[in-house]
């Protein structure tokens, strides 16, 4: 089948990797600095997190 297309035959079993939802991330992120008087830094929120 792939020869009559004339596609790669990675290009026919390839399936798509679902991407996380970063939205949820970002609303945690926002939550978390506000919480902490926006105080917290990077490291800190990336230990909360």
């Amino acid at each position: 089948m792939c020869d009559v297309l004339q596609i790669a035959r990675s290009i026919f079993y390839y399936e798509a990797k679902e991407q996380p939802n970063e939205d949820d991330i970002t609303e945690l992120i926002v939550e978390i600095f506000h919480k902490n008087r926006k105080a917290y830094g990077t490291r800190k929120i990336k230990v909360k997190l």
